[in-house]
């Protein structure tokens, strides 16, 4: 849920901490760059200048979530799919952000996560 104000120019990257890879490829599915229907249309990420990789990791998990590596995303390239960031500071994570895909249809949402997918399997892996 957006909470905060719009995020523009910095950070450079927005992490985006995954449940689940493929066993074979370590890469995650596309499915999961898109914002489940419990979220109200917003994926939850980690402001870049506000966190690194490794911390957004331990962080998720130390919270009871379950996650298997961290990627990131470029605000540009959200903004390039005309997807705004919003600041979403929580009492435990000062970083968090939420990426709003409101405005999208879930199929439009399921085409823009293949390839905001594709752009974080370009970047790698970010953490572990």
């Amino acid at each position: 849920m957006k909470t905060g104000s719009k995020i523009t120019g910095n950070p450079n990257l927005i992490f985006y901490r995954h449940a689940e890879v493929d066993p074979n490829t370590g890469q995650p599915s596309s499915q999961s760059f898109c914002p489940m229907p419990k979220d109200n249309c917003c994926l939850s990420l980690d402001a870049g200048n506000k966190t690194s990789a490794q911390n957004a990791y331990n962080l998720f998990i130390a919270n009871g979530y379950r996650a298997d590596s961290t990627w990131a995303i470029s605000l540009q390239e959200f903004n390039n799919e005309r997807i705004d960031v919003w600041d979403d500071s929580q009492h435990n994570n000062s970083a968090h952000s939420v990426a709003d895909y409101s405005i999208f249809n879930k199929s439009q949402q399921k085409s823009i996560s293949r390839r905001l997918k594709d752009k974080a399997i370009g970047r790698g892996r970010q953490y572990p």
